[in-house]
């Protein structure tokens, strides 16, 4: 099993592992933002990952995206691989809405993450597990 990076863990909440992929509930409210990290011991790029992993963490984006749809209001969804400050491999699935608050600007780089309220964070999260490691 892959270690997760220390600044992703410290940013996130982890919610368990889909077929390919740790998945985590990135802790800004403003935006609905899952972190899916391939279980593929020293992979940095997506092109690193064998094939078979490399689709099934397609699917497991995809899974992710799905289920943010049904959890949150999503205009737009941003998926993305950047990992310049996290040197592991790791996919982001962020949800947009043309309300908030730095849309239509990534979201990268553009303000201060704001953590979640506890209680708040808790409901999301246990809603999240239920959507996301059952069948759809």
């Amino acid at each position: 099993m892959v270690d997760i990076s220390q600044k992703l863990n410290e940013e996130s909440f982890l919610l368990g592992k889909l077929g390919t992929c740790h998945v985590l509930l990135r802790d800004d409210h403003r935006f609905p933002w899952l972190i899916l990290v391939p279980d593929i011991l020293g992979c940095i790029d997506m092109d690193e990952l064998p094939y078979a992993d490399r689709q099934g963490a397609i699917e497991d984006v995809a899974r992710c995206a799905q289920v943010m749809k049904k959890v949150w209001s999503i205009d737009k969804m941003n998926i993305a691989s950047i990992g310049n400050i996290v040197p592991q491999c790791h996919i982001h699935v962020v949800g947009r809405r043309r309300d908030d608050c730095l849309w239509p600007q990534p979201v990268w780089g553009f303000g201060e993450r704001q953590p979640y309220d506890l209680k708040i964070v808790e409901d999301k999260i246990n809603l999240l597990k239920k959507l996301l490691f059952k069948p759809l």
